[in-house]
């Protein structure tokens, strides 16, 4: 019997009027007064409310709803669009006789607004399909519940199995539940502690003077905690080096490596983009990217294992992971020195006298860097040789620019097309498909090298030199003829009932159209065509794809009729111009 755990706190006020802002509110008449019991429509004849008034096994719940003043909004609102997991009468009575009479008590109003509260999901029908593929759901405190998998392929919420699922109303849906959820009540801080696994972690952050940045009840973090086991790893006489007062600084970046800002999920979550979507980088507190990975089983953050996951706490969640995550505190040099396969593209920046570009602290640099391989092989063997020369300064820094940018550009969750300037101010095009990454054509094989000054990504090749040509390609018959062709190819794939290809396809080459031609088109044009492919998801965000990959082909289809409008009107105008020209020279010039 799962163990409910009534508590006065003086944070009672705190969560009624947080629970108020979200306009939760039920008068007791609404519930029982004659003069309501007639739906004025079939829509609040239906409404989450109604129906549950109607059902036997949630006479309990209702009868904790009629002495709230917070739950009109809540269930008996057609317009509203809730998921609630509501206790059935035998949920309440697992319940120890002190919890049910404090939980009914008149003086507890506030905490039994909470608990309410606790069990809804507001702005999203969730349905039992939708459960099936998602981790966490938020609720109506602004907590999150864990979604699991129980016996015989059913659900569980917080551990608490689903007995029923699918009561569907007018405003929403309703799953039964066999117990009543308890709500989480320590922070990020006091569940760290608690666990039992994070003393060196708990002892850390005390001394830093940061637990107050867990114990912040006003907003969301993310930790990834180490275990005591995961600082066993360390060399020996790191901890107390870290503990030393001439180190504090060095502890603090150490414990701000590990925390981020927010709900940084693994798993689906309505409303939220989990860790590893494309174009969605993840920093710390030192403002350093996170790096994500999944492969099969095994979950990496910054190259870490992560042993467990999306663990809730009151003010955010924390995974916990194998080894401490380190704070880049070395120049980009030193990162690809340590890397040991950018020998010769180091050396060729020292002769160029543009080594130092690479290591100062005041500006961010990205690095395309050749791997040694690249310089070695037969296809670029003379030209090294020719580079290596003392009077080729001037082309070997043409080259060696080509491979930088401004600015820091992680790519291991790259969208599926990039376009960025060299410090050439020379175009480079970076390509996502699947594990695979091109710059310019030429394979990334190595991506998110993270240094204090900058990112470098090791490269197969050298960036070629081409110029390219001015774009022919930036008229209305070019952004009409790309939209045509993947309307027709994104058919083609649903048409062989390979929908979430489909998704990826239509978000890549809505990346495509605003990267190549969203510029020029807002400003030749004035379309914002990021308005008309807002749904560029793909698969690490959709639960339903097709219903993903409609939403995003009619996107496509309306930009492609707003792109049509402008076709007619500058057909129209050309007509004209022969008219007006053959009128301006039958007018007489005045003497």
């Amino acid at each position: 019997m799962r163990k409910f755990l009534f508590t006065s706190t003086p944070h009672q006020g705190q969560f009624s009027r947080f629970v108020h802002r979200h306009s939760l509110s039920l008068t007791l008449a609404a519930v029982l007064g004659t003069s309501f019991l007639q739906a004025e429509s079939p829509e609040e004849e239906n409404t989450i409310g109604r129906r549950l008034e109607s059902s036997p096994q949630a006479s309990t719940f209702i009868q904790l709803l009629k002495d709230t003043d917070n739950s009109k909004n809540l269930l008996f609102d057609p317009n509203q669009t809730l998921t609630v997991f509501v206790p059935t009468n035998a949920a309440f009575e697992k319940l120890d006789d002190e919890t049910k009479k404090a939980l009914f008590a008149p003086g507890n109003k506030h905490w039994r607004e909470r608990v309410l509260a606790y069990h809804a999901v507001h702005g999203a029908r969730v349905d039992r399909y939708i459960l099936g593929k998602i981790g966490l759901v938020e609720n109506g405190v602004g907590q999150y519940l864990r979604v699991g998998e129980g016996e015989n392929d059913s659900l569980t919420i917080d551990d608490v199995a689903i007995n029923e699922t699918d009561f569907i109303c007018s405003n929403g849906v309703v799953h039964f539940i066999d117990d009543v959820l308890d709500p989480v009540e320590p922070d990020l801080f006091e569940t760290l502690e608690a666990d039992g696994r994070f003393g060196i972690f708990s002892q850390l952050l005390k001394r830093s003077g940061l637990t107050k940045l867990l114990q912040n009840r006003h907003k969301n973090y993310t930790v990834f905690a180490p275990t005591d086991e995961a600082f066993a790893t360390l060399p020996k006489g790191t901890i107390d080096r870290l503990m030393a007062p001439e180190n504090l600084d060095l502890l603090n970046e150490v414990i701000l490596a590990h925390i981020v800002d927010g709900i940084q999920t693994v798993s689906k979550v309505p409303g939220l983009s989990p860790l590893g979507t494309e174009g969605i980088d993840v920093r710390n507190q030192y403002r350093q990217e996170l790096t994500f990975q999944k492969r099969g089983d095994l979950l990496t953050i910054d190259g870490v294992e992560m042993t467990e996951t999306d663990r809730v706490a009151r003010n955010g969640i924390y995974h916990v992971i194998s080894r401490p995550i380190s704070a880049k505190r070395q120049s980009l040099i030193t990162t690809l020195e340590d890397e040991g396969n950018y020998g010769i593209f180091l050396d060729l920046l020292s002769q160029a006298g543009l080594l130092d570009l690479l290591g100062q602290f005041g500006d961010q640099t990205t690095v395309f860097a050749p791997v040694d391989e690249a310089f070695t092989s037969d296809e670029n063997k003379e030209l090294l040789e020719k580079l290596r020369e003392d009077d080729s300064k001037e082309i070997l820094r043409g080259l060696l620019f080509r491979h930088l940018i401004d600015g820091r550009i992680p790519l291991t969750n790259a969208i599926a097309f990039q376009r960025f300037d060299t410090n050439l101010k020379a175009r480079v095009d970076v390509l996502r498909e699947g594990d695979k990454r091109w710059v310019q054509g030429v394979e990334i094989v190595e991506t998110d090298l993270l240094a204090r000054n900058g990112i470098a990504h090791g490269i197969r090749g050298l960036i070629p030199a081409t110029m390219e040509l001015p774009d022919s390609d930036q008229d209305t018959v070019s952004y009409l003829s790309f939209v045509e062709e993947t309307l027709i190819k994104g058919s083609e794939l649903v048409d062989r009932l390979e929908i979430e290809k489909a998704t990826d396809y239509y978000a890549a080459r809505g990346y495509e159209f605003l990267a190549r031609y969203g510029d020029t088109l807002n400003s030749r044009n004035e379309i914002n065509a990021s308005k008309f492919l807002s749904e560029l998801k793909g698969r690490n965000q959709a639960y339903e794809f097709a219903l993903t990959a409609w939403r995003q082909r009619n996107g496509f289809r309306n930009l492609q009729r707003e792109l049509e409008k402008v076709r007619r009107t500058e057909f129209d105008r050309r007509m004209m111009l022969p008219l007006q020209n053959a009128q301006a020279m039958a007018t007489p010039v005045a003497p």
